[in-house]
């Protein structure tokens, strides 16, 4: 039974996913996120998620000219 609600507890969860992505996106204007899908016997199936925060981005652009420093 503690299966089974925790198996059932998952798949809601998974349906929640684009709310998920739109409320981070409200959040943080111009961030990337992408959720990768497959349709099997009728149902949604989940298979990935990926996110990048556009703090992170621009972090890393302004660390990618430091780091190319080193290699001249």
């Amino acid at each position: 039974m503690a299966s089974k609600h925790a198996h059932d507890s998952f798949k809601e969860q998974y349906k929640r996913m684009y709310d998920y992505i739109h409320k981070l996106l409200r959040s943080n204007p111009k961030s990337t996120m992408k959720v990768k899908v497959e349709e099997n016997d009728g149902m949604t199936i989940f298979k990935k998620f990926y996110i990048c925060l556009k703090t992170c981005k621009d972090s890393f652009m302004s660390c990618r000219l430091i780091i190319g420093c080193f290699f001249f």
